[in-house]
Formats: structure tokens, sequence, C-alpha cells
């Protein structure tokens, strides 16, 4: 019995350590929930990141990834995770101590230090940070695809993300990948197909893929899908532009639009 706990004792000193030794000695996570001071942490001359995040925030986690790519790539960058969550609970910790002693109302939330110590916060820091971030978003995908090639979240993820780039070819062999290899179908895939290859100029393509999202969301009875266009399919590519988000922006959102419109003639 001796033994055992001196085993046990020994392994809870080393684990932990073993644990943050998986990050680069460039990024630190403190916190959990309790309030705490992120500037002895922060190291003059360089580019300091402060992430306020949860494990349980998707956008978050996101983040996390990338902001590990580039603490192993860039020694002028170090970044101070600050995890809100308090050991146990469950879902965002909006109650702990550190969110409210820095008045968190939405994470993930960055301060950007630069290198003479000027401090940013909230859409300026992640503008700044975003910028940062652009080269390792590939690098993600890869490593993620590498482990699971037909991992529906990451190929999603990399359709929207070249979306917004408007690398409408590689967006659409994603979203056609999830299409042949996932076993759930999502009408949100089928619509964001649509939309590529409308912007792509593959007109008929898109009016399929159309077809088929707007079938699935009319047997939908939450897809908000008005009667007079499950009835009429003259009008139902018109409405699937109408719906077109801004992911790839107003001018592709109007562009896409205009296809359909012209479709229809």
């Amino acid at each position: 019995m001796n033994k055992l706990l001196g085993i046990l004792i020994v392994l809870a000193l080393i684990l932990p350590a073993t644990a943050k030794e998986s990050h680069p000695s460039n990024m630190v996570e403190i916190s959990y929930g309790l309030e705490t001071d992120w500037h002895p942490y922060a190291e003059p001359g360089k580019i300091n990141i402060i992430d306020f995040f949860s494990p349980y925030c998707p956008p978050c986690m996101q983040y996390a990834p990338l902001l590990l790519e580039m603490a192993k790539s860039r020694s002028d960058v170090k970044i101070i995770k600050i995890n809100i969550n308090r050991e146990g609970i469950q879902g965002i910790d909006w109650k702990s101590p550190v969110a409210a002693q820095y008045g968190l109302k939405s994470v993930p939330r960055f301060i950007y230090v630069d290198q003479n110590g000027a401090v940013c916060e909230d859409d300026q820091a992640r503008e700044k940070l975003d910028a940062m971030l652009e080269p390792y978003q590939y690098v993600v995908f890869d490593l993620a695809l590498k482990k699971n090639p037909n991992d529906t979240r990451t190929l999603y993820n990399r359709a929207l993300y070249c979306m917004k780039r408007q690398e409408y070819g590689q967006a659409i062999a994603d979203l056609e990948t999830i299409i042949e290899t996932s076993e759930q179908q999502f009408e949100a895939v089928h619509y964001n197909l649509a939309c590529c290859h409308a912007l792509a100029g593959n007109i008929e393509l898109a009016l399929d893929a159309l077809e088929k999202s707007l079938d699935m969301a009319s047997k939908n009875p939450e897809s908000g899908l008005p009667e007079h266009f499950k009835k009429d399919s003259d009008l139902r590519p018109l409405y699937g532009a109408s719906r077109f988000k801004a992911l790839v922006g107003k001018d592709n959102r109007r562009k896409v639009m205009e296809a359909f419109e012209e479709a229809q003639k």
C-alpha cells in the first residue's frame, strides 16, 4: 500500500509538468476561473496575446490550434491563455471570478500588446490577431485532415474559409466530399455548394445543388421556407439566392442573386 501511494504521489508530481511541456515555452494557460493578473506573464519586447476563453466555447476552440501553431513558429510572440471556467463547471462559466473581474460578456476576447507595450482590445485586437493567424489556417486544416480525411467539421470549416477567400474550387471539393462520405446530409452543405457553383459560373450545377437544399428545407418544419416557395418550383432558386448569407461578402452575394435570376429568364 505504501509503495502504491508513493507511485501515485510521484505521478501526481510528474503528470502536470508533462502536460505543461506539451505547450511551447511562449504559451501559458492560467486562471481556471479564478481572478488573475496577466501582466506578470507578459514579456517586454514581444507581441503578447491575451486570450480569454472557455473550453465550452466553439469559436474559442477554433482559435486554439491556430494560436498553438503560431506559438510554435514565432518566438517573438507570447500567448497568455486565460481559462474562464472553474473546475467542475460545465458550459461557459460567466459567473466565474475572472469573468467578473474583466467584465466578460462574450468569448473569445483578446487583448493585443505590441512590442512597444501599446495595448488594444476587442475588435481591434481580433483584427490584428486574425491577420497574424492567416498563414496558419491551412496548416491547422491539413493537420486535422491527416488524422481523419473525411472529418465533416474540418471539411466544412475549410469550405467556408475558402468561400471567404473566393477559392471556390477547393470549397466545392470539400463540400462534395462531405456529401459523398457523410451518412447525415445537411441543408447548409448543399446550399453553400450551390452558392459556390454560382460564383464559379456553374449555373446548372448551382441550381441542382440549390434544389436539393430546398427539398431538404421543405421537409424541415423549422426551416422557415414559405409555403409559396415550397409549391412554386420557379420561385425556389430566387428564394435560395435571397437567403444567401454574407459569408463571401456583399459583392459576391449580389453576383449569386444575379446568377440565379439570370437562370430563371
